[in-house]
Formats: C-alpha cells, sequence, structure tokens
C-alpha cells in the first residue's frame, strides 16, 4: 500500500514553502535577495557571527570594515548592512536620549526616565547581538525589530 504525496495538498503546499523559505531571505524592501545555503560557507557563517560578537565591544567598527571590505558575499554583506543599521539606531536614540536628559535636568523624573530607556536600549541591543548569532551560525540573515533601514 503506497502513499502518493500530492503537492496541491495543503501538507504539499506547506512542505514547498517551507523548503523555499529555508534557501531564501527576502528584504524588506521588496524585492527578494536570494542566498542559496548550499553556497554558504562556514567562513560566511563565521564573519557574520563573530560580527555580531565583536559588535557588542567595538561598536561599528567591525560591521563597517567588513561592510567596505566583503562585496562578494552576499550573506556576509546583508549582516554586516543589519548590525549597521542597528548600531545607527542606538546611537541615534542614545543622542536623543542624552539631550531629553540634559534639556530638563532641572526635574528629576525625566533623567530618571533617560537612564531607564538608557539601560532597556543596552539590554535589548545585548539580546539582539546574541540573537544575531545565533540567527547566523543557523545560516539566516536575523532582521533586527524596530531598527531604522537606512543602509539598503
Amino acid at each position: 500500500m503506497s502513499t502518493s504525496h500530492n503537492s496541491d495538498s495543503p501538507q504539499g503546499k506547506l512542505a514547498i514553502s517551507k523548503v523555499s523559505a529555508e534557501h531564501e531571505w527576502s528584504q524588506q524592501s521588496g524585492h527578494e535577495l536570494t542566498i542559496s545555503k548550499q553556497n554558504l560557507t562556514s567562513d560566511d557563517k563565521s564573519i557574520v557571527i563573530l560580527i555580531w560578537v565583536l559588535s557588542l565591544f567595538f561598536s561599528f567598527f567591525p560591521a563597517l570594515i567588513v561592510f567596505l571590505a566583503i562585496n562578494d558575499k552576499p550573506f556576509v554583506k546583508q549582516g554586516s548592512k543589519e548590525i549597521l543599521n542597528l548600531q545607527i539606531t542606538i546611537v541615534i536614540f542614545s543622542i536623543l536620549n542624552l539631550v531629553l536628559a540634559a534639556v530638563f535636568a532641572w526635574t528629576i523624573a525625566v533623567p530618571v526616565i533617560a537612564w531607564i530607556l538608557g539601560v532597556i536600549v543596552a539590554i535589548s541591543y545585548i539580546v539582539f547581538c546574541i540573537v544575531g548569532a545565533i540567527k547566523a551560525s543557523k545560516g539566516e540573515i536575523y532582521k533586527v525589530p524596530l531598527v531604522l533601514r537606512l543602509i539598503k
């Protein structure tokens, strides 16, 4: 008794879309960046993992160096773009938070709120970097939520 698997069935479509999702990432700008997992080397994954981890200690410099130096590896290029966008968003938020605290320093509440927001941003930055490194180890690009996509 053999059972045939029809690709028109809901299970077949789910299997096909799962395979497609594993082999393609779509960019937020609408056009798709197709990166085959078969073409990913362990070096590509290692570079992106290293960028995520080093960005915890050296800010945007590792991502910027890789972004400018490596043009022939789409996975590495996209990973460094994500990290740079995260770094730019963190810098913009930090400057706004600092200005807010400085302007309203005469009150007690605003500097305390600014300090709490700074701690929340720092903790979420660490979490985003850890998640990004884990996703990179699986060969996936991590799209950080709530980030300004200034570099496309």
